[in-house]
């Protein structure tokens, strides 16, 4: 919606507000009595009910457009763009390389801060939240709790053994911090 269209519709929200506080006679609504009241209400459904049937009318009274016919004729072919001379291959002075730079090895904070997310603990957890962490999610992992679905079985199977392994190395980092 733009912006015109947003601005056109707030004047007119604006302007309603007004005439809703003003009645057909030009007596402020708050002054008029239960049955003036009444009566206004009722006007102005009416307003409100004939609006609505006439832009239904007016909605309906317009021509539908017709899908186009269906295209049976093929697109004229593409002429070849105009020949023109060779252009020389572009170079900016250092050559491009074929392959990214191989990725650095993971700093052992970072191998350890990995262990910590696979086995879903905080990083500089103790020794006994990351073993109960590791049995909580060897619980839900475990591959025997999936036994009747071969797919959910193997995934499961490497899941605990990422877990296991995370365990074990994490275990030992511990241990030897300790």
């Amino acid at each position: 919606m733009g912006i015109a269209r947003r601005f056109i519709d707030l004047v007119r929200a604006n302007l309603n507000a007004l005439l809703d506080t003003v009645g057909k006679e030009g007596k402020p609504v708050d002054e008029m009595s239960d049955e003036e009241l009444t009566a206004e209400i009722e006007r102005r459904r009416a307003q409100r009910t004939s609006e609505r049937r006439q832009e239904r009318s007016a909605s309906s009274e317009r021509p539908r457009a017709e899908p186009p016919p269906p295209r049976t004729t093929t697109p004229p072919p593409r002429s070849p763009p105009p020949r023109t001379a060779p252009q020389p291959p572009r170079t900016s002075g250092r050559e491009r390389k074929s392959t990214p730079p191989p990725r650095r090895p993971p700093t052992e904070r970072e191998r350890i801060a990995a262990l910590y997310v696979i086995l879903d603990t905080p990083v500089g957890s103790d020794l006994a939240t990351v073993k109960k962490s590791f049995r909580r999610l060897m619980l839900v992992n475990h591959p025997d709790r999936h036994a009747g679905n071969a797919a959910a079985q193997s995934k499961a199977d490497d899941k605990s053994k990422r877990i296991t392994e995370a365990f074990t190395e994490l275990e030992k980092h511990l241990q030897k911090r300790a």
